[in-house]
């Protein structure tokens, strides 16, 4: 279930990410309900978050906690700028002389951006995992060097699409 949770989590970002292709009301709209399968990730992996003051602390856990703060404040930013520059969803709530502010779109462009990047390492370090998870599916059960090139070319593929998106 948590790897149809990532699926979706990824899909959605990247329709997000089409907003020049959307109607306003669909991009804020997928916006706003993008924050439940986060949410919902977020309580999936909350062993995680409690694990934190426990163990040591080592050079790779410090990048992926920094990784994960990075993004959780991305994803925050990107949100509550979204927000406050809604012209649909909260044009009623938000004050037009607030919404018309074009730092708060400079804000929520660059935020988005760097969400989009900081996702993208997010996902880049689970991709081992999720790649034994296709290997396990298709029945492989060992990892060939055919495959271990395979993974890292679709590594570098998708740090190289998510490098040209942002």
């Amino acid at each position: 279930m948590s790897y149809l949770l990532d699926v979706l989590l990824l899909m959605m970002l990247v329709f997000e990410m089409t907003f020049f292709y959307l109607p306003p009301v669909l991009h804020e709209a997928v916006g706003v309900a993008l924050l439940l399968p986060i949410v919902w990730h977020l309580v999936r992996n909350r062993r995680y978050v409690s694990s934190l003051g426990r163990g040591r602390w080592n050079g790779p856990r410090g990048v992926r906690f920094a990784l994960n703060v990075l993004l959780a404040s991305a994803c925050l930013v990107t949100v509550i700028s979204g927000c406050l520059t809604s012209s649909v969803l909260f044009a009623d709530v938000v004050p037009f002389s607030l919404r018309s502010n074009p730092s708060l779109y400079q804000l929520h462009s660059a935020a988005a951006r760097y969400f989009v990047v900081l996702a993208g390492l997010h996902l880049g370090w689970h991709l081992p995992t999720w790649w034994q998870r296709w290997l396990l599916a298709a029945g492989i059960k060992s990892r060939p060097l055919p495959a271990r090139m395979l993974l890292l070319g679709l590594g570098v593929l998708l740090g190289a699409g998510g490098i040209y998106a942002a």
